[in-house]
């Protein structure tokens, strides 16, 4: 069980930083303004005017805590439906 929880936790996790580095991407281009991306874990970096300046402000909103809720419900079940699947065929050979 150990090992089934870390492999859905690393998938979730993968899926989790792809879909944020999409979503921020999105919202760059939708805002038009390419100062401003989201990076992993919802931290929005805001890069000022002056070059070589960076404002870090940390922001965990409720849609990346969904995201994430979401998506591990998602591996959970492809993973239980997987697990079945094989022992299905391992009992039918």
């Amino acid at each position: 069980m150990q090992m089934k929880m870390s492999k859905w936790f690393s998938l979730g996790v993968g899926v989790y930083v792809i879909l944020t580095i999409i979503d921020g991407f999105l919202e760059g281009f939708y805002y038009q303004s390419p100062s401003t991306w989201r990076t992993l874990m919802g931290v929005r970096v805001v890069k000022n005017f002056n070059p070589g300046e960076f404002n870090f402000s940390l922001l965990i909103t409720w849609k990346t805590l969904i995201y994430f809720i979401v998506i591990m419900l998602i591996w959970m079940a492809l993973y239980g439906f997987m697990d079945y699947m094989l022992k299905v065929n391992k009992k039918n050979g």
